[in-house]
């Protein structure tokens, strides 16, 4: 595949002649940005090759400006030229085909462009531009050559495709002819004739769909029958059908339910009522005899009682009680000696509390320890706030931070002058404090350390 593609017939402005940047034939590296239309030892050759295999190769001289081939600079190293579409002394743009230079100048190494085709327009515009189709010619399908007219073939196409979402493909079409066995319907006049002829014939296949109504008898073939009694009940689960019922209901042997004589053992009505009656009568006796009974019954039932009641004697009681008063010694033992050992504690704690506060106090006295170091440091904050006089001669590694600031106040305030060899930093009477030596050979530069004038 090419490259670049152009409209053949057109006059090109900016055609690239090398694919990538021109580069030095000294260090291989280093890219030629500025190559002129006429550098020496340029050599442009334009090579181009037909459609129909010809392959040629012609010399191009570039030009600066309004001619025919002028050589234009991209930058970073790319270049372009024109070509006409036609009249121009060596190439033109007006043959179908592909094309690409090659170059070579003095101190820069030999150079191919990327490959060019050069198409009609509707290839170009289908192609690349997309605002236009390609024509194409049906001549076989699968092989086989097409016998029936463009008519024709222009029809079965329109037929197939002139709806928007088509719901069948030609594979979903009988191979039969319509109207025989196997093919489709005919519709028209002749429809009905068909369709019914076709349904009051046996059917050797299968039925599906949902059919309406039958307005006549349905013989069920044996073998269909069976399978309807050989259907396995895990296959019956629609609610409320008979099969689902049957399931349901039937589960065990008819023989297994109960048998008619059973069924004449229960008791009638009149059956139930007398036995009732009997058992409502034992009731209500036994409730009246508990209300019959005398004085000397009932103090005979709680003398029983009493007497089979054991409560605990007198001197199981006393042992009982001195064991729970002796466990609550013991318990206030425990609390006098833990609650003493928790006050000692406190005492111990609150004595150590006592002992600092008393040592913050005297050290925030006037003159304490904590009262001198604050002096201290106001001492040293005190500096910060106040004038300071500049400090003066060669600025030392150990000067304090004070000094240090002060030297670099000098060098963003005062005087400094800087020759070839040396940098001169002045004092704020105007003499100079102190100086540094200078070295630059085009490629390093340094200073010295600060030093006596």
């Amino acid at each position: 595949m090419a490259d670049l593609t152009y409209l053949v017939d057109t006059a090109l402005a900016a055609v690239p002649v090398n694919a990538l940047p021109l580069i030095d034939s000294t260090d291989f590296k280093t890219i030629e940005a500025d190559v002129n239309f006429d550098a020496a030892g340029l050599v442009l050759i334009w090579h181009f090759v037909t459609v129909g295999g010809a392959y040629s190769q012609t010399a191009v001289t570039p030009t600066d400006t309004a001619g025919d081939y002028d050589w234009i600079e991209q930058g970073n190293g790319l270049f372009t030229i024109e070509i006409p579409a036609s009249g121009g002394a060596s190439i033109n743009n007006d043959t179908e085909g592909f094309g690409w230079f090659t170059g070579v100048a003095t101190g820069i190494l030999p150079w191919k462009g990327p490959v060019c085709q050069f198409s009609p327009a509707n290839v170009v515009n289908s192609l690349v531009v997309g605002s236009d189709v390609l024509d194409v010619s049906l001549i076989q399908i699968l092989g086989a050559a097409i016998t029936g007219t463009a008519s024709q073939i222009v029809a079965a196409f329109t037929k197939w495709f002139n709806v928007t979402s088509p719901t069948g493909t030609v594979n979903s079409l009988p191979d039969a002819v319509p109207g025989a066995a196997g093919g489709a319907f005919i519709a028209g006049t002749n429809a009905a004739t068909t369709v019914t002829t076709a349904l009051t014939t046996t059917f050797t296949g299968n039925l599906t769909g949902s059919v309406a109504s039958v307005t006549a008898g349905v013989t069920l073939a044996a073998a269909a029958v069976q399978a309807i009694w050989d259907a396995l009940t895990s296959a019956l689960t629609t609610a409320g059908s008979i099969g689902k019922l049957l399931v349901d209901n039937i589960n065990a042997t008819i023989s297994s339910r109960s048998s008619q004589t059973s069924v004449d053992d229960l008791p009638t009505n009149a059956e139930l009522a007398s036995s009732q009656a009997a058992a409502d009568d034992a009731t209500l006796a036994a409730i009246a005899a508990l209300n019959n009974l005398s004085a000397a019954q009932v103090n005979t039932e709680v003398d029983t009682a009493l007497s089979d009641y054991d409560p605990p004697t007198r001197t199981e009681a006393t042992a009982d009680k001195n064991e729970v008063l002796a466990a609550l010694v013991t318990i206030d033992d425990f609390l006098d000696t833990e609650i003493a050992a928790i006050l000692e504690a406190v005492d111990t704690e609150v004595a150590a509390i006592l002992a600092d506060t008393n040592a913050l106090q005297t050290d925030w006295a006037d003159g304490g320890r904590l009262d001198l170091l604050i002096d201290a440091i106001k001492a040293v904050t005190d500096l910060l706030t106040a004038a300071q006089a500049e400090p003066s001669g060669v600025p030392a590694a150990d000067e304090t931070p004070l000094d240090k600031l002060g030297y670099v106040f000098m060098a963003l305030r005062n005087r400094i002058d800087v020759s070839a060899t040396k940098k001169s930093f002045y004092d704020d009477g105007g003499v100079v404090a102190w100086e540094k030596d200078l070295a630059d050979d085009g490629t390093d530069y340094s200073e010295s350390e600060g030093n006596a004038p």
